[in-house]
């Protein structure tokens, strides 16, 4: 992966215990997995390098804020962003210049009426459970989210999976996700065909960083319809693992706006988007993981009668293992 210098890969993670991620394996929600050209393939590897070296550049430049540091308005501005809303663990600047030349020509055209907005802050919880709920390989688990992150009801969902977790990288995914929103009778449906990367790196300076990249993408597989209305997003997130545990987040959003809507009407829009990420990203992982639990229920109780944890480092697996022991009888006394 071509990475900035300050940002190359030293090595593959290793503080992630590949036997202590459960991979949600639960009921499949209605949709279809796709396979794409090898030409595909290489254009949405190409795009999202491409954006990738981009945001480490940028999360470079504001590294100090996006660590959770304090740092003045005035310093925030003076780098070419404006505060707009503040609440809690997070903050939302939108850019005062309106150069995003960058998106367009990645995009080779498209963008009528960009409307950018930066977030940054941290989230109280790991970075491994973030990763964990950030990562959807299937369409279950997209619908999963979606639910969870309280967005519109998704249909016709797609997923043209590129590279998928492993047990080395559990949180390694690329792949083409295409769906459909439909906001009622009085307005077209709107369509999304996004390409979208998730993975964790080392830097040089030995930070532990997880990222994401959503990008709209143009493929002959699903051509541009009448019937629906073709959205054009970007979605960066740098997520940087802190000294208390706990998750800096560096997290830009460009989408393309009518003319007529004002961009302050955008950018509330996009604050509540962001607050909602912020508070239900935890909850994720905790979902994907209690349905782990309950389709592997009885495994999980013969597992805790048998033997306990191996390590006392495994306090993720003990509680996963507590829980589900517990599950399971109260399902059996029930019945």
């Amino acid at each position: 992966m071509s990475l900035p210098l300050s940002y190359a890969v030293l090595h593959p993670p290793s503080v992630v215990t590949p036997a202590l991620i459960p991979h949600f394996v639960g009921p499949r929600s209605h949709g279809e997995v796709m396979e794409l050209t090898p030409a595909d393939i290489e254009y949405c590897r190409d795009i999202t390098l491409n954006v990738l070296d981009r945001t480490f550049h940028d999360y470079a430049d504001t590294a100090s804020w996006a660590s959770g540091s304090s740092s003045s308005r005035s310093e925030v501005e003076h780098d070419g962003w404006k505060r707009l809303r503040s609440q809690d663990n997070v903050s939302m600047y939108a850019e005062r210049a309106s150069d995003l030349s960058w998106v367009s020509s990645m995009r080779g055209g498209g963008w009528r009426h960009p409307v950018a907005v930066v977030a940054v802050g941290r989230i109280c919880c790991s970075l491994q459970d973030v990763l964990y709920g950030l990562v959807v390989s299937d369409p279950a688990e997209f619908k999963l989210r979606a639910a969870l992150m309280g967005q519109k009801g998704e249909d016709d969902v797609q997923i043209a999976a590129i590279t998928v977790p492993s047990e080395g990288e559990p949180f390694q995914f690329m792949g083409v996700t295409r769906y459909i929103v439909n906001h009622g009778c009085l307005s077209r449906p709107q369509e999304y065909v996004l390409v979208t990367a998730t993975g964790e790196v080392f830097t040089s300076c030995g930070e532990h960083l997880g990222y994401e990249i959503t990008q709209s993408v143009s493929m002959s597989r699903w051509p541009v319809k009448s019937s629906a209305e073709r959205k054009q997003v970007l979605q960066a997130r740098v997520l940087r693992e802190l000294p208390d545990g706990s998750v800096g987040v560096y997290h830009k959003i460009v989408v393309d706006s009518r003319n007529f809507i004002p961009d302050t009407v955008v950018q509330t829009s996009l604050w509540h988007a962001i607050r909602n990420f912020w508070k239900m990203t935890p909850r994720c992982a905790e979902a994907k993981k209690l349905c782990y639990c309950v389709e592997h229920s009885r495994d999980f109780n013969r597992s805790a009668r048998q033997s306990p944890c191996r390590s006392a480092d495994s306090f993720t697996c003990c509680h996963i293992v507590v829980w589900c022991a517990k599950y399971s009888e109260m399902g059996s006394s029930r019945q």
